[in-house]
């Protein structure tokens, strides 16, 4: 049996750890726990029990430290989708305006389906 990934238990003020031999606590599936209880990934960084990464607030972030949303895409500070260069994105990767409408990438208006539209919302070639 290897030692190195064998789990000793021990009691720890009248509760029961698990650590590893290196005294690195985990759960009782084998995450790394840190130590305010939440669980990280073998180098300490926060992950959620998924392996996710997560900020000290509590949001998904990717191994860089940038704010993503559960699948993996980008979060601003305001909360919305945005692409790697910080471009605020639909969920779908449209490009969002300061108003809330789809736009292209150099700021246009476009329809959800990335059609032009007027800033009165008709349609154009």
């Amino acid at each position: 049996m290897n030692l190195r990934r064998s789990i000793f238990s021990i009691i720890n003020k009248g509760s029961i750890n698990f650590v590893t031999e290196r005294r690195k606590s985990v759960s009782e599936r084998g995450n790394f726990v840190g130590k305010l209880g939440n669980f990280v990934n073998e180098h300490g960084k926060s992950v959620d029990g998924h392996g996710k990464f997560v900020s000290k607030l509590g949001n998904f972030v990717n191994e860089h430290g940038k704010s993503v949303g559960g699948h993996g895409k980008f979060v601003s500070k305001l909360g919305n989708f945005v692409n790697e260069r910080g471009k605020s994105v639909g969920e779908r990767r449209n490009f969002v305006g300061k108003l809330g409408n789809f736009v292209n990438e150099r700021g246009k208006f476009v329809s959800k389906h990335g059609n032009f539209v007027s800033e009165r919302r008709n349609i154009y070639g």
